[in-house]
């Protein structure tokens, strides 16, 4: 909604006939939704150290759980109110209800994908596998590992159109963003950084393995 600025001039300082006027500037302003900004701090302060922030994961996860629900609770309103006259602002509400249960449930499996366990060993000797067992890891490991760049792709997709000014209730699409995608798109980027991390150490230890399969196949068996 605008806000009002109202600024305070004089004509003429000193000269007889000094007046004071007032002059109203009227200045665009997006409304701020505090929940979706405390979560965006939340989720921004989670991703910093997510191995020792658990009182924000749970924050995040509950909300994304109220979100993730929203739809089924709101669908049936929509049909009890087929007939009645406020059936049109129902009907204009229904995709943001579907789209923040899609918020919902993707902030749950980021929290997800963020709480998973290192696959590599926490303390100790690694156990040690076959040539064989180690190349079914590792394809393992990169099978899981373009599964989650292919979600994340599709997410980060939706979070761009999410993220896009209002377009004027264009195609049925009432004229509202939902803040909701904030937090939800600082755990997406966070995540895209240390998968490609990952993604980067799996090719090389993908390479490793193959050039030591190769060595060992050139070597000479007596």
């Amino acid at each position: 909604m605008p806000w009002r600025l109202s600024v305070w001039a004089r004509d003429e300082p000193g000269g007889p006939a000094e007046r004071c006027r007032s002059i109203a500037l009227w200045m665009p302003c997006q409304p701020e939704s505090e929940l979706a900004r405390s979560l965006e701090l939340a989720a921004r302060r989670y991703v910093a150290q997510p191995a020792h922030d658990g009182a924000g994961a749970a924050l995040l996860r509950r909300q994304f759980e109220i979100w993730a629900a929203n739809d089924a609770l709101f669908q049936p309103l929509v049909e009890n109110n087929k007939l009645a006259e406020n059936n049109k602002l129902l009907a204009e509400v229904a995709p943001l209800s579907k789209d923040l249960s899609a918020l919902g449930v993707a902030g749950v499996k980021l929290l997800e994908y963020f709480s998973l366990p290192s696959p590599e060993p926490a303390g100790g000797r690694p156990k040690k596998l076959s040539r064989k067992e180690k190349k079914a890891e590792v394809e393992a490991r990169q099978a899981a590992q373009a599964a989650k760049e292919e979600w994340l792709t599709r997410e980060n997709a939706e979070l761009a159109r999410l993220s896009e000014p209002p377009r004027r209730a264009q195609n049925g699409w009432p004229d509202v963003r939902l803040a909701a995608f904030r937090p939800v798109k600082v755990l997406a980027d966070a995540l895209a950084h240390k998968v490609a991390g990952v993604g980067a150490g799996h090719a090389r230890s993908g390479s490793a393995l193959a050039q030591s399969a190769r060595s060992a196949a050139g070597r000479p068996r007596f």
